[in-house]
């Protein structure tokens, strides 16, 4: 067990011997995380209830995701992500690739993926250059802090 002193409130993480993140617990609530045999997230259900599966591929992507019952399928091109869309394959997001991620679009707006050198999402800014979401992780890619105002996928880059 871990805990984060974060303002007026603390934050206890329960871990398994693989070292996945099996509870996260505040003042808010819990927030429980299921791994499959690869410790692939399985399963998450989160401090206001919301429950989010994941299915993967036997290559080990992700393609589809489901939140509370709402399908999100994922489209790749080789080894990344692509686009995103709903159950009737409808264009919910697409993403633009240069040296890593570049740009999101979405709801007919454009977003502008900012990475650390590890290669780390740490921000994502509009076309008038305004921070919409940022990211800040402990060293084992852990998100400590966060505010997103656009979904998105796209986080901690790994090993």
């Amino acid at each position: 067990m871990l805990q984060i002193d974060k303002g007026n409130d603390t934050i206890f993480y329960k871990y398994d011997n693989q070292g996945n993140t099996l509870e996260q617990t505040s003042s808010k609530g819990t927030t429980t995380y299921q791994y499959d045999i690869y410790n692939r997230t399985r399963q998450v259900t989160t401090e206001n209830g919301d429950t989010i599966k994941n299915k993967y591929d036997p290559l080990g992507f992700r393609y589809k995701k489901e939140v509370n019952g709402e399908t999100h399928k994922y489209i790749f091109d080789a080894w990344s992500i692509t686009a995103e869309t709903n159950k009737d394959g409808e264009l919910k997001s697409r993403e633009v690739r240069g040296y890593g991620l570049v740009k999101k679009e979405t709801n007919n707006k454009q977003y502008y993926y900012h990475q650390n050198e590890h290669g780390d999402i740490t921000h994502l800014t509009n076309t008038e250059s305004e921070v919409e979401n940022y990211y800040r992780y402990d060293v084992f890619g852990n998100i400590r802090e966060q505010q997103e105002n656009v979904e998105n996928v796209f986080k901690y880059a790994g090993e």
